[in-house]
């Protein structure tokens, strides 16, 4: 069985596949190049996290784990280009919101900050919408592949 923080990028990944804009265009990866052929795309990946003990005791403690999960939207549109991006967050953020299968595994989840920007130059260039979410989430110190 795999980590929970891949399980929850894996359920990310999940609830974002097939939206109306992106399509089947997810990739779990901050280096994925997002060719032309791929937009608009995501790319779905974990920064960072920290660990706090929740219980004292021995290896079955448990550890609360603060994730921060990042959606990274890619749209190549050279008209409306912003409207294309927040379109592209709003299906991502309904999606993420309304998945069953990432609330199984958390204690938390907060939309902590979006960032919309434009990459290359004015011909080449993508338009690119960041969506960064505080995760919660709870394991025995012993099973890091459980969520409690």
């Amino acid at each position: 069985m795999a980590h929970v923080r891949q399980q929850i990028r894996e359920a990310f990944a999940t609830a974002c596949t097939s939206l109306s804009t992106t399509g089947t265009n997810v990739f779990q990866s901050r280096i994925y190049p997002m060719e032309k052929a791929k937009l608009p795309g995501l790319c779905i990946y974990s920064l960072t996290e920290s660990s706090d003990d929740f219980e004292i005791g021995g290896a079955t403690r448990l550890i609360t784990r603060s994730l921060t999960m990042r959606i990274e939207g890619y749209s190549d549109t050279t008209t409306n280009l912003d409207d294309k991006l927040d379109t592209i967050a709003s299906e991502c953020e309904t999606a993420i919101a309304n998945s069953s299968t990432i609330d199984a595994l958390l204690t938390d989840l907060r939309l902590t900050s979006t960032e919309v920007r434009f990459e290359g130059d004015n011909s080449s260039g993508a338009g690119v919408v960041i969506l960064e979410y505080a995760v919660v989430y709870t394991t025995a110190f012993n099973a890091p592949e459980t969520a409690k």
